[in-house]
């Protein structure tokens, strides 16, 4: 977690994009290759599934690197549903919502947590969450390639 206006080291900032960027245009590029290599069903599109974060849409103080990352990742999945046809290919950026999780933890070490509380109304129960993003995927009418989808964007069963 950093604020802009505190001295930010590349050698913090590498790793991350590297991580999260970089290594995102190899995997996909391959596994885009191998869907069309093995496009055997053409009634049933191939589907990416990026667990995106509020984060791509939102700024959050202290999480200049994170936000920037995920804003990223979602921009790389939007292109790609652009340049491949949603009968063959479909592009999900799912956000999952605020769940407690190990990265929670790490945030609450290293900041004051009480500004992020703030922030987030209550956690998402991850196996709903699951349950949500396991519906989209059953039924991929139910967004467009390249869509960013919010789990409180789902009505409640």
């Amino acid at each position: 977690a950093e604020y802009m206006g505190e001295e930010i080291s590349s050698s913090r900032v590498i790793p991350d994009i590297h991580t999260n960027i970089t290594s995102l245009f190899s995997l996909n590029s391959k596994f885009i290759s191998l869907c069309k290599e093995i496009n055997n069903n053409p009634h049933i599109p191939h589907l990416i599934i990026q667990i995106s974060s509020l984060a791509a849409i939102k700024p959050f103080k202290r999480w200049s690197v994170y936000c920037a990352v995920k804003s990223a990742r979602d921009m790389i999945h939007c292109v790609i549903s652009q340049e491949n046809d949603p009968k063959f290919l479909k592009v999900l950026n799912y956000a999952p919502g605020p769940m407690d999780t190990q990265m929670f933890e790490r945030i609450k070490e290293s900041e004051n947590i009480s500004e992020k509380k703030n922030e987030i109304d209550h956690f998402v129960d991850t196996n709903e969450s699951a349950k949500r993003l396991v519906e989209l995927i059953l039924n991929p009418n139910l967004f467009n390639s390249g869509d960013h989808i919010d789990f409180f964007d789902l009505g409640k069963k």
